[in-house]
């Protein structure tokens, strides 16, 4: 019984440590797999956090109008005032008038009336700050007789200016290290000059993504405006000279004789000047004349 009793107790704590044993691993492993996941979420932590990260929104804010108003001038004037008042700019302005139609009337002999639709138009382009957009088409709606149409749009552009921010981030580190680099080089002159060659490339662009960008600020801070304007057709009247009936005013024909008789005496008059500014010429010939005559009889005397 003894014996019996004593193999019962070795076989029970073997059981028992055993399962000790494999408690243990198991809490070992838990550990283990606990301390694996918290590595794990510590390494993705800091690359989820700068994935969420969004640029501030920039948009580019434009509007499109057309309408109709009662005074061209007067409404392009107004429009000026406005501009300035809202701290903007007038960036191109064309006042043009178009003739529809002419028409002429002869109202007398020498004078025919001109008739002339007209249609005036004016072209605006005005720069306000961004800010300042809003409250400027208001004010543009009091004007407003008939509206053809009004667009008005917003374009973002933050990611595309984050795009070149980040562009010349990469060239400027670029630039560095290939300073870094080419000062601590020797010998190689051909390898050196295509470096100098890459660094000037790089450059390059890096200042043309600057300029975009600093196109786009300058959009993103003033809107662009394009405004035309029209009024209705307005007829223009002017009495002008009748060309055509010029020839039918002539003077009377006793009155030509009369003018065409006072301007021969004119010219006989200027004959005679002539001939007494040429007297010594006169004087000459005559006395060459007698000379000639009188040798003339003096050879038919002899011969007869």
């Amino acid at each position: 019984m003894r014996f019996i009793f004593l193999s019962k107790t070795v076989l029970f704590g073997a059981i028992g440590c055993f399962f000790v044993a494999c408690s243990g691993q198991n809490e070992n492993t838990f550990q283990k797999t606990e301390e694996n996941i918290a590595l794990d979420s510590a390494m993705v932590e800091p690359q989820t956090g700068v994935t969420t990260d969004k640029p501030q929104r920039k948009f580019i804010r434009t509007a499109d109008l057309q309408f109709k108003v009662k005074d061209v001038r007067k409404s392009s004037e107004e429009i000026e005032d406005l501009t300035t008042k809202y701290g903007g700019f007038i960036a191109y302005s064309n006042l043009y008038s178009d003739i529809l139609d002419k028409k002429t009337v002869i109202i007398s002999r020498d004078s025919v009336l001109e008739v002339s639709s007209i249609n005036i138009q004016n072209a605006i382009n005005i720069r306000v700050p961004n800010q300042n957009l809003q409250a400027l088409l208001k004010d543009l709606n009091g004007m407003m007789l008939y509206v053809n149409h009004r667009i008005i749009k917003a374009e973002d552009v933050s990611l595309q200016m984050l795009s070149h921010e980040l562009y010349n981030k990469r060239v400027e580190k670029f630039s560095e290290r290939a300073q870094s680099v080419h000062q601590h080089r020797k010998g190689d002159i051909a390898a050196a000059t295509d470096a100098e060659d890459t660094v000037l490339s790089r450059q390059l662009s890096a200042d043309e993504h600057k300029v975009q960008n600093m196109n786009l600020q300058d959009q993103v801070d003033f809107s662009t405006v394009t405004i035309n304007l029209y009024q209705n057709t307005i007829l223009d009247k002017a009495i002008i000279e009748n060309h055509e009936g010029i020839d039918s005013y002539r003077t009377n024909v006793f009155l030509r004789i009369w003018d065409s008789i006072k301007a021969g005496w004119i010219f006989f008059e200027d004959v005679i000047v002539v001939l007494a500014r040429l007297w010594i010429f006169l004087l000459l010939s005559g006395i060459a004349f007698w000379v000639w005559q009188y040798r003339n009889r003096l050879q038919s005397s002899i011969k007869s």
